[in-house]
């Protein structure tokens, strides 16, 4: 039987660069684009999945630790944990995925993600649950991805060039 070609849409695609620079305050780096990061409530089904990815670049002075989170308001649901950044960065580039699936609804709804993050030329590291993440389904949620340094620093910057939001079923 052939494969029959389904044209996917993002449910978002940002088009405005965000920058944090010089700040240790956990800071978004979603700008505007077209489509929605908010999660209406009561229209996921179990086994509903996600795919979020981004890609940008980041400089950086000495080696400070950088955290990329994917969250739904206020929860974590994807985390990078301290990355030790290349030394002495300069417009390396950096790029995410992740992706998440719907275990349950309700109040105490979850949901289970993976994912990594990739210094490009350098480490990769994993975005690893090793269990599900509570999540109310029956209120709007809004996606959100943030950075925070390590240290402050002029020097100290990431910027988020593309951002996409896919449902994948």
């Amino acid at each position: 039987m052939p494969l029959i070609k389904t044209k996917q849409f993002a449910d978002f695609t940002q088009a405005q660069a965000v920058t944090l620079a010089n700040s240790t305050t956990e800071t978004t780096l979603v700008g505007t684009g077209e489509g929605a990061l908010t999660i209406q409530k009561n229209s996921l089904a179990v086994g509903k999945t996600f795919k979020i990815s981004g890609k940008g670049f980041y400089s950086n002075t000495g080696t400070p630790s950088l955290t990329i989170k994917v969250k739904a308001g206020s929860t974590v649901l994807l985390t990078s944990g301290a990355i030790t950044t290349t030394t002495g960065a300069s417009n390396r580039g950096f790029s995410f995925e992740g992706v998440l699936t719907v275990y349950s609804l309700g109040s105490s709804g979850t949901l289970h993600g993976q994912g990594q993050v990739v210094e490009v030329g350098s480490a990769t590291t994993a975005m690893v649950n090793t269990s599900a993440v509570t999540v109310d389904t029956t209120a709007n949620q809004a996606l959100n991805v943030t950075a925070q340094w390590g240290a402050a620093s002029a020097s100290n910057t990431i910027t988020l060039t593309n951002l996409v939001l896919e449902e994948l079923n």
